[in-house]
């Protein structure tokens, strides 16, 4: 029984193991197989070893170079400046130079600039021009970054007046710098001569006595000048003011347009200091005439900058005399002299001043306009005499008003704005409370709608601007009027626009200055008839007219053009011939298309008597005839917008009238006309309308 056992067991053992190693033959079988199919392992040379790098220890920076170890160092470089090689003393400068270049703190720069100062000065009057470069841009470096200039100041001012252009002297009486002594020695002893700055603005050449030869190096030298002075306390640069103004005068009038870009930019640096502003009272004004002849540079970056530093040497307070430092020079500036006061060599010659702001306003820069333009908002508003220069100013504020740029128009109408709302405010006038309170503004029976305003007004101004127009433009209107009829084309289109703006701000004002203003009109229509290309003239004098009736109301303009129209003799006692009365009849009909519809109704039946008058009716004058039947077609598009013209004239006149007898003479009349070869879509217009 235990042997069958163990056989049993035995067996089953043994079937166990054959199982193991059939399994173990087949995967060595396969394994095989794969082998052979795989491609030979190429050889490949063993992966260098890399060493493991050890961190460096970080070391701490090195701390900066003191004075004394870095001017030790720096000793044989200050010698080579003296050194009569120019290679050896280029050599100095250059590692001079060098030495900057690190990062040296406030006090070793200080104590460098003290034993570098005169070595440095020296080399402005270095004969070869690279080392005169390197050494003031060397100097100009180590200032910019030295707070306290006091000690070296006494050395520096006297070397940029020997190798600048300084003035040579300030006349503090007349408010010029002197450039030429001997000059104006004759001048102020009653020569037959203009006053020496006024003559620079016509003058085609400027002679310039600078010790520098090179114009860039100038620049350098200007540059230097203007690190010096700004950013520094008042107190200190204060004892050298004088020095650093005849300086900056000289620099103004360079013949080199950066210098004189940096002298600009300098003056407007320094006017700007609140602390220096008592100190520069004698200099602003001449300041300001210095720099008035470059505002005819023919570089713009150059005006521009000019324009800047007038704006703040005008603009220096004056708190004694309650007025701008500068202001005077303002009648320089638009080339005012009074009727009274006439010069001693206006005698023996010629006498002209240059209006400079003229020239500013039709600059091609926009650039330059704009800036021209913030200076005006600035003196209108900013200097305490602005009473006294808003007259000479304002026409040029107004022509700002319909420049261009929208900028410049933009900053105008600010500037109109502000100034009237101060004049509102020191006035308070019973006349201004009420219309601000009651809110009544302006007469009722004028066009005040935004609708057909002239370019570039869409709405209608503010009273704070009409106020400060209507106060001191009175005097601009006939001037611009004049130019209606100016020989060059441009002066013409830029009076007529200017004209429609000066209607649009004196709104029914107008009305007292109606019978010269009509004077003015009918002389530029005639001019425009005569001339070949004078079509598009008359239209711009028209639409004059046009925004004029806006403003001055049907009772005033009808019972002053209707006998003119008529040719009554009783008004005009010298007779008027057919294109008179053509123009006029123009301006009739201009000023009924921009009246107010219900203004114009009560007036319907004697102008259409006038108008359908046999003389004008059976003319033989083609200009009398288109006239009529423009201004007959213009009065009955108004009759035909509006259905109580019948209403309005028994308002008017207080009797019941019929108006078929009037749009009867009316009908016959265009009738008339347009059988005898006047246009015949203007007149089925008009008779569209009458109808």
């Amino acid at each position: 029984m235990a042997d069958a056992a163990w056989a049993e067991l035995q067996a089953g053992e043994s079937g166990a193991r054959d199982k193991a190693w059939d399994r173990i033959l087949k995967k060595n079988a396969v394994a095989k197989k794969a082998k052979k199919k795989r491609p030979p392992k190429r050889w490949e040379p063993p992966a260098p070893v890399v060493a493991e790098k050890k961190q460096e220890e970080t070391k701490p920076p090195a701390p900066p170079e003191t004075a004394v170890a870095l001017l030790r160092r720096l000793a044989r470089a200050v010698q080579q400046t003296a050194a009569e090689d120019s290679k050896v003393r280029g050599e100095g400068l250059d590692t001079l130079s060098k030495a900057l270049t690190q990062n040296l703190p406030d006090a070793t720069v200080a104590e460098l600039l003290h034993s570098l100062c005169q070595p440095l000065l020296r080399r402005f009057e270095d004969p070869v021009e690279k080392l005169r470069e390197k050494a003031i841009r060397l100097m100009a470096e180590l200032c910019k970054r030295v707070k306290d200039l006091q000690p070296h100041l006494p050395y520096l001012f006297p070397v940029l007046h020997h190798r600048g252009s300084p003035a040579s002297g300030l006349d503090v009486e007349n408010s010029v710098f002197v450039f030429d002594l001997q000059g104006y020695d004759e001048f102020k002893r009653g020569k037959a001569t203009a006053r020496p700055d006024l003559q620079e603005a016509f003058a085609r050449t400027r002679l310039v006595n600078s010790g520098e030869p090179a114009e860039e190096l100038r620049l350098q030298l200007c540059e230097l000048l203007i690190v010096v002075t700004t950013n520094r306390p008042a107190n200190i640069i204060g004892a050298y003011l004088h020095e650093a103004m005849l300086l900056f005068a000289g620099f103004a009038r360079d013949t080199f347009g950066l210098v004189a870009k940096r002298a600009a930019e300098g003056i407007s640096a320094a006017c700007s200091v609140d602390d220096l502003q008592e100190a520069l009272i004698p200099y602003a004004c001449a300041l300001a005439r210095c720099c008035l002849p470059n505002l005819r540079h023919r570089h713009a970056k150059v005006r521009k900058a000019t324009v800047d530093a007038i704006r703040r040497s005008v603009a220096v307070r004056n708190v004694g005399k309650w007025r701008g430092a500068g202001s005077d020079a303002i009648k320089d500036l638009v080339g005012f002299r009074e009727d009274n006061v006439i010069p001693t060599h206006a005698f023996y010659g010629p006498e002209t001043r240059y209006n400079y702001v003229a020239e500013l306003t039709r600059d091609a820069n926009a650039s330059v306009r704009l800036a021209t333009m913030q200076m005006f908002a600035e003196w209108f508003v900013g200097i305490a005499d602005r009473r006294d220069h808003q007259p000479r100013l304002l026409a040029y504020v107004l022509n700002f008003r319909i420049d261009q740029d929208e900028e410049c128009r933009n900053t105008a109408a600010e500037a109109l704005r502000a100034a009237g709302r101060e004049m509102m405010g020191e006035r308070q006038e019973d006349k201004l409370l009420e219309k601000i309170q009651y809110g009544v503004d302006g007469d009722p029976r004028c066009n005040h709608s935004a609708e057909g305003l002239p370019w570039p007004h869409t709405e209608r101004p503010p009273l704070e601007a009409r106020v400060i127009v209507r106060a001191f433009a009175q005097r601009c209107i006939q001037p611009v009027m004049d130019e209606l009829s100016s020989w060059t084309e441009y002066a013409r289109v830029s009076s007529a626009t200017l004209l429609q703006t000066l209607f649009v701000y004196h709104e029914d004002h107008v009305t007292e200055k109606l019978s010269k203003i009509v004077v003015a009109l009918c002389k530029a229509l005639k001019r425009g008839r005569n001339e070949k290309y004078g079509g598009e003239h008359r239209q711009s004098v028209l639409e004059c007219a046009r925004v004029l009736g806006r403003y001055v109301v049907p009772d005033s303009f009808v019972p002053f053009l209707a006998p003119r129209v008529s040719g009554d003799l009783e008004v005009l006692p010298g007779g008027i011939d057919a294109d008179q009365r053509a123009d006029v009849t123009d301006l009739l009909g201009a000023m009924i298309r921009g009246a107010k519809s219900s203004s114009i109704l009560p007036h319907f039946a004697p102008l259409s008597e006038v108008l359908t008058d046999p003389n004008l009716v059976g003319t033989t004058s083609p200009h009398l005839r288109d006239s009529a039947l423009s201004a007959c077609a213009s009065l009955a598009h108004v009759v035909a917008s509006s259905k109580d013209a019948l209403a309005a004239a028994f308002v008017a006149t207080g009797r019941l009238e019929s108006l078929e007898a009037a749009l009867l003479s009316l009908l016959r009349a265009i009738l008339a006309w347009r059988g005898g070869g006047a246009s015949t879509t203007l007149a089925d217009k008009a008779l569209l309308d009458v109808s």
